[in-house]
């Protein structure tokens, strides 16, 4: 157990590769008693606070502010997505903006959580938790496996073409990395008997008993 942390709820925290079903393994956790904390959603705070807008600003340009004075996120993932050199120069320096933000907001959430001690386990979904160093705010790790050909299905729903996904794939931890760092592997399909064979399985030998 993270002894960080003041409470017996289990942090999980949830990575796989983009487009790999995250969210939808989160939700059948959160149908067990979990609850949920979306790092995404936590960015999209950030990036709607003043203070980062001006930062921001101040670093990437007018190019990243749209006509109502916002982030432009279509624009700034543009900039940082990919293996370049200048895309991951941008990257480095977004991150050293936004990552301590979203790491309070998300260690505030942990908190608020474990005080109300209503959770078995609340799950981190955060696609960038290893390269962000919150593996530590966690008390284990679960990768989610999914074939590339259906992440490709997955991500063409959301508007990323193949290409596009491999730029969003190699700003991350590269996949073999991920599954070093966890803790157990959920086998992600379409087959959904089989899905929620493994989800029962994570939750009965790893959450349950603790």
């Amino acid at each position: 157990m993270n002894n960080d942390l003041p409470s017996p709820a289990l942090v999980v925290g949830l990575i796989g590769g983009v487009s790999s079903g995250k969210s939808t393994i989160a939700s059948m956790l959160a149908d067990k008693g979990a609850a949920i904390i979306d790092a995404d959603r936590l960015g999209h705070e950030v990036l709607a606070e003043a203070s980062t807008i001006e930062t921001l600003h101040r670093r990437f340009g007018d190019q990243v502010i749209n006509d109502k004075g916002m982030i432009d996120r279509g624009q700034l993932g543009k900039l940082v997505f990919g293996n370049t050199l200048t895309a991951s120069k941008n990257r480095k320096d977004l991150e050293a903006i936004v990552h301590p933000k979203i790491r309070k907001l998300a260690l505030s959430r942990i908190e608020q959580l474990r005080s109300n001690n209503l959770h078995r386990a609340i799950i981190l979904d955060a696609p960038l938790l290893l390269e962000a160093g919150w593996k530590e705010l966690c008390d284990l790790v679960v990768f989610v496996d999914t074939p590339i050909e259906l992440r490709q299905v997955w991500a063409s729903s959301r508007g990323w073409d193949a290409s596009e996904l491999a730029k969003r794939e190699a700003s991350q931890a590269s996949l073999p990395t991920k599954v070093a760092a966890s803790n157990f592997v959920i086998h992600n399909s379409i087959d959904w008997d089989v899905v929620t064979q493994q989800v029962d399985s994570l939750w009965q030998r790893l959450i349950a008993p603790a």
